[in-house]
Parts: structure tokens; C-alpha cells; sequence
């Protein structure tokens, strides 16, 4: 899910219709020693109603009204993933007209 930040830019929050009981450890793992690792979500995954009006929601392998639907390729947390999500998220910032930076 991601919001507009006041001061500007965006952020992204994970989280889901029914949320994990923990923080991923695959996130954390795909993104250490990339520039996206900074702006990695720490915070316990919430339900997708405690993110008032979101300005995107992704959807990754799953179905969400009103989702951006991401069906990976890739069904193993390993590097091959870790390019696919970041190739969608190059195009998806592309796409929004956003600064790229080169995670």
C-alpha cells in the first residue's frame, strides 16, 4: 500500500486483507545491501482498512478490488524474485512519474 508523504515522496507500507503474524523474513533478506533496504517497512503487517486511502495498492500473487495484480514468475524467495519484484517496481515508479533511484 503506499501514501503520499506529506513532506513529499511516498510511502510503502506491506500488509494484506489477512495479514501475517509477523514481519516477513524474506523482505528484509531480498532487499540488505540495496538501496531500497532504508525504506523497508519494519513495522508488524496491518489489515489493508488501517491504511486510510491508499493511493496504490499492490497485489502480489493474490487478488485485491481495485489492486495493481503482481503474479510473479518466480515461486522461490531467492535472487531470481528479488529481480523480478524489483523490475516491477522500477516500471511501477516509471509509470507513477516518480525519482528512480538504483537499488
Amino acid at each position: 500500500m503506499v501514501q503520499p508523504r506529506p513532506t513529499g515522496g511516498v510511502a510503502g507500507h506491506h500488509g494484506g486483507v489477512e495479514p501475517q503474524a509477523h514481519v516477513s523474513v524474506h523482505a528484509p533478506r531480498l532487499l540488505t545491501g540495496t538501496a531500497a533496504e532504508p525504506a523497508l517497512d519494519h513495522a508488524m503487517p496491518r489489515p489493508m482498512s488501517a491504511v486510510p486511502d491508499p493511493a496504490l495498492v499492490v497485489a502480489i500473487d493474490c487478488e485485491v478490488p481495485g489492486a495493481v495484480r503482481w503474479q510473479l514468475e518466480a515461486g522461490e524467495f531467492d535472487d531470481v524474485m528479488c529481480g523480478e519484484i524489483h523490475d516491477r517496481v522500477r516500471d511501477l515508479v516509471t509509470s507513477l512519474g516518480l525519482p528512480a533511484t538504483n537499488p
